[in-house]
């Protein structure tokens, strides 16, 4: 796998490590971290699953990738509206929108990677 999605995808789940970890300890209420943990977590997941199916099940590792990229939008949408909520270090923020911003066409790249499209 290219060395550069690997450090993306890394920055990016150390950065939503962190502002999900900041959620907590600013006492937000449980439904938005859980709203925002549901998508930002499984972009990890679904990359995961499609490195790991892209073998065996071309077809599915490609659908695991394009959830990947819905799953990115919707933490971007989940950020924005802490933004405008005031919740949370808007610097956090912002570093995870370009951050996940940043890594849409990656995985893309990856599906070429792994010739899925």
């Amino acid at each position: 796998m290219p060395p550069h999605i690997i450090n993306q995808l890394i920055r990016t789940n150390d950065l939503i490590v962190a502002f999900s970890a900041e959620l907590e300890q600013h006492k937000v209420p449980r439904n938005f971290i859980q709203e925002f943990q549901h998508d930002s977590f499984k972009i990890g997941l679904k990359v995961t699953e499609g490195i790991f199916l892209h073998n065996i099940q071309p077809l599915l590792a490609g659908r695991q990738f394009d959830l990947v990229t819905i799953h990115i939008e919707n933490t971007i949408i989940n950020l924005e509206n802490f933004e405008s909520e005031k919740i949370g270090s808007s610097f956090k923020i912002n570093a995870l929108k370009k951050a996940c911003v940043e890594l849409i066409p990656l995985i893309r790249e990856l599906k070429q990677y792994f010739e899925l499209e």
